[in-house]
């Protein structure tokens, strides 16, 4: 009898494993559900180890794990057998970026460039990156501002601040205004161009110099800070005295 019962769990139980076929990368809980990585006990205790010293990476259940705070990040290895190095560093960070800011278009490299640009403009990460992935960081943008902030000697958080208000305004007064500074950089301007600009976003005027012609059409579109902007022009005209 014992052996009838034993012949008939283990049919069952080879019947239980067809049926369930698990994905990759996926695991089955003690409580018999499937869970993607590891069970939420076993992520907790990956966490729990991290945060007692231990190593922030590792292995699991064929998956590689990396915890950043209290959240953790899980990629099979079967995704990443037969890469290179230099590509798995790329997978893996995609993901655990991917995870962590829950931005899916968000890449380890955009993140490393964001990281960048913070450290030489001074702007917080979080004023970077924004919802959807990076805003206004194109592939090669950065090395184009860090190419004219070299040749020129305008600061970068200069040039980015100019960049993203031109972004938003009409080609022709795009256009209107790189002539502008083009004209003022070749006729060696550009040290106090940049004078002008870091004072100018000081200020908080920046943005109606770049926009408005005249006091009038500035008080004409409703801005903010128009005479303050129409007084600062006057007293920083690098074309006057």
């Amino acid at each position: 009898m014992k052996y009838s019962i034993v012949i008939i769990a283990t049919m069952l139980l080879a019947g239980a494993a067809e049926a369930l076929t698990l994905k990759t990368g996926q695991v089955l809980g003690s409580d018999g559900q499937v869970y993607q990585g590891a069970s939420p006990e076993t992520r907790q205790q990956l966490i729990n180890k991290v945060h007692n010293g231990g190593e922030i990476a590792g292995v699991s259940n064929n998956s590689v794990y990396v915890v950043v705070g209290e959240t953790i990040t899980f990629l099979p290895l079967a995704e990443i057998q037969g890469l290179t190095d230099a590509t798995i560093k790329t997978r893996i960070g995609d993901r655990v970026v991917q995870n962590v800011t829950g931005l899916d278009s968000l890449t380890f490299a955009d993140l490393e460039a964001a990281r960048l640009l913070s450290q030489q403009t001074g702007l917080e990460l979080s004023e970077i990156i924004k919802a959807g992935g990076l805003d206004g960081l194109q592939p090669g943008l950065l090395a184009e501002i860090q190419k004219v902030s070299a040749e020129t000697g305008i600061g970068m958080q200069n040039l980015l601040a100019v960049s993203t208000i031109m972004d938003s305004l009409p080609e022709d007064k795009v256009a209107e205004l790189s002539a502008d500074l083009e004209e003022l950089i070749a006729e060696g301007f550009a040290e106090q161009l940049d004078e002008i600009l870091t004072a100018a976003q000081e200020e908080g005027v920046l943005d109606n110099l770049l926009r408005f012609n005249s006091l009038e059409e500035c008080q004409a579109a409703g801005a903010d800070n128009c005479e303050a902007a129409d007084r600062f022009a006057d007293q920083n005209d690098p074309n006057t005295g």
